[in-house]
């Protein structure tokens, strides 16, 4: 069996990649917007009009994705779209 490794640093990667707005839970409260840039530290959410959050990833309890759920290698779709089998958020 193949398992693939989603963390909250690769939902958020993958979501900034596609422009897809994320939720994230800091300590009991939801932040949402765009990942306007993530590293292995910290991520910075742009809001509505020039609002902007900047969040430690380790005070990320979860994210929530609005897209649709990341593909498996179980789907016979996978891998369809990126050369290297990445699934694709947001992207049906």
């Amino acid at each position: 069996m193949q398992s693939t490794l989603y963390t909250i640093g690769t939902a958020l990667s993958r979501a900034r990649d596609h422009g897809v707005v994320v939720r994230v839970l800091v300590s009991g409260h939801w932040i949402e917007g765009l990942v306007s840039d993530v590293d292995g530290h910290g991520v910075v959410l742009t809001g509505s009009g020039t609002e902007h959050h900047v969040v430690r990833i380790e005070d990320i309890s979860a994210v929530r994705v609005h897209a649709e759920e990341p593909l498996s290698d179980a789907d016979p779709t996978y891998g369809q779209g990126h050369s290297d089998g990445r699934p694709l958020v947001g992207i049906a």
